[in-house]
């Protein structure tokens, strides 16, 4: 009033909005980025660019029921299980309290032992999936420091790649899938053989647990009439094999196996004698007179470090074999 301005009504307003700017803006403006990407078709994944085991994508899931481990303890258990992108096959899974980083290292070796080395590994970044022992060596990780001399992680010293999905976006890994309705997680929640049981007072004997899960994975690799382009009604397990039986595989070698097999430890070799610490225990031999005051990566048995490490420079090539020449740790 005060300037003597006339306004249209709000039902005015409206409709010269609605129809002067896209629908897609008000969108963006109003609710964001998420909401705006749903205004527009969704992309479409193209599976036939890949070959089988040339890619696969990892995550860890945890199950609802009660478990007690070896160990005693009792918990909800945590699979971590990798999927082969191509055909949508599960190829390999471990069984642990949390998800983690040694049982992500010895489920890439189950992978690995049973069909070969996969050309890029894709997962998530959380502490686990994305810690060092595993990724060191990516440019980028989506959490922490990349620093440029960290030790080469087990991906890359196995002549792969590790790629992300994005942060936040279930949907950008394929592997979710197999959790949800009709999957494994579900499946192995509500298996009758489980009735009544897996609460924290009647918990389910570990090996219990994982032979219904390996039933559930064989189980879900079998079943027919997948949709996708690659299958076109056939099953994971027959596309993942006619595939496989054409393409090269890279096989791993007896020494690298104990990139998996064995744990990894960042250590600076003396600046004396070369000796390096781990734990207490201390380990030499002449091979580390060479690289003194150098960091270095041991890699040992946690449940038996007496018997010795062997030692590798940060971008993995072998040192040598150290012996534990002071036990006492």
């Amino acid at each position: 009033k005060a300037h003597g301005w006339e306004l249209p009504s709000l039902k005015t307003i409206k409709r010269k909005l609605e129809n002067e700017i896209p629908h897609a803006l008000i969108v963006l403006k109003r609710q964001g980025e998420d909401a705006y990407k749903k205004c527009y078709p969704a992309q479409e994944r193209d599976k036939t660019v890949f070959r089988a085991l040339e890619a696969v994508n990892g995550d860890g899931y945890t199950f609802f029921k009660y478990v007690r481990f070896e160990s005693g303890e009792v918990c909800r258990p945590t699979a971590w299980v990798w999927q082969d992108i191509y055909s949508g096959k599960l190829l390999a899974w471990r069984l642990d309290v949390s998800e983690n980083k040694d049982q992500i290292r010895l489920s890439i070796g189950d992978l690995i032992e049973r069909y070969g080395i996969p050309s890029y590994f894709l997962q998530d970044n959380t502490r686990a999936a994305a810690n060092k022992d595993i990724t060191g060596g990516a440019k980028t990780r989506y959490r922490g420091k990349v620093s440029p001399d960290e030790p080469m992680g087990l991906i890359y010293l196995l002549g792969a790649v590790a790629n992300w999905a994005t942060p936040g976006h279930g949907q950008a890994k394929t592997v979710e899938r197999p959790f949800g309705i009709g999957g494994i997680g579900e499946s192995t929640d509500k298996h009758p053989a489980f009735a009544g049981r897996g609460t924290q007072a009647n918990p389910i004997p570990v090996e219990e647990f994982e032979a219904i899960v390996s039933a559930g994975i064989a189980a879900y690799n079998a079943r027919t009439g997948r949709r996708s382009k690659v299958c076109n009604g056939k099953s994971f397990d027959e596309v993942f094999a006619e595939s496989y039986a054409k393409g090269p595989i890279r096989k791993a070698t007896r020494e690298q196996r104990a990139l998996w097999l064995l744990a990894p430890e960042p250590v600076t070799a003396n600046a004396k004698d070369g000796s390096i610490k781990i734990m207490g225990h201390r380990y030499w031999c002449e091979e580390l007179t060479r690289y003194m005051g150098k960091k270095l990566v041991a890699r040992f048995h946690p449940a038996n470090m007496h018997k010795g490490a062997i030692v590798y420079q940060l971008d993995g090539r072998r040192t040598g074999e150290a012996e534990c020449i002071v036990p006492a740790g």
